[in-house]
């Protein structure tokens, strides 16, 4: 029986038939220089929208932002171990007497990791806060998360999600809404997502009649989920 006990002990803890495995590493994150903003005010008429691209910015005139917003922005390596670690990013909308209930905003970013696969993909940070009170600015911190519906390859180069999050030549389902690209975008296998989120609502009306945003997003290490070569999986022995 003594004999007996590691082989149980493997065997039910799929020791010998381990198909994925988990390593650590922290990605390589540069922030895109690309943007949406959607404000929404008390008029429920009166939304105001801003991107970096023209097309969405074509088809959204109506409610396109006559005068561009102020964005300020630094990524910070504070180890210098040569990957970022954080964004920071400050956003002032020139917005007269406006009053400012809701915001959507959708960051993008590209993401790469070495360790095992050469792993490259465009990906996206989205956030939003809606409430009934006006705010003058509204600051939030979280974490750029990746996420895995499947492991990624072991080896070799991997750009299946190297393919842009707004993408304008997918038929039939064109990015002209934030719930468009958002659903393309969950679709993926795998993501970003911004979690462990702070949020501050600052209420009232700025007195130079702007709306500020305030953002820290950190790319912190991950667990990556890969497959185990060939799916044969290690022979672990106790």
């Amino acid at each position: 029986m003594t004999l007996l006990c590691p082989f149980f002990i493997t065997f039910y803890s799929q020791g010998f038939w381990k198909k994925i495995d988990t390593y650590r590493e922290q990605p390589d994150v540069s922030f895109k220089h690309k943007m949406l903003l959607l404000l929404e005010t008390q008029s429920p008429d009166e939304l105001i929208f801003w991107s970096t691209y023209e097309q969405l910015n074509q088809v959204m005139n109506h409610e396109l932002l006559q005068t561009m917003p102020s964005v300020e922005h630094r990524e910070e390596d504070h180890n210098r171990d040569g990957k970022k670690d954080e964004l920071k990013m400050t956003i002032d909308v020139p917005l007269s007497k406006k009053k400012v209930v809701s915001v959507k905003l959708l960051l993008i970013f590209d993401y790469k990791l070495y360790f095992y696969s050469d792993f490259s993909m465009e990906c996206a940070a989205y956030m939003q806060y809606s409430t009934s009170l006006p705010g003058s600015s509204f600051s939030t911190f979280g974490e750029l998360s990746l996420m895995q519906r499947q492991p990624l390859r072991h080896a070799g180069k991997d750009v299946r999600y190297n393919i842009p999050v707004i993408d304008f030549s997918e038929p039939g389902n064109p990015p002209t809404s934030f719930e468009n690209i958002l659903l393309g975008y969950m679709r993926r296998n795998v993501t970003t997502s911004l979690k462990n989120t702070y949020s501050i609502w600052e209420t009232g009306h700025a007195a130079n009649g702007s709306f500020k945003i305030n953002l820290v997003i950190l790319y912190p290490e991950e667990t990556i989920l890969y497959p185990l070569r060939d799916g044969v999986g290690k022979h672990q022995f106790a």
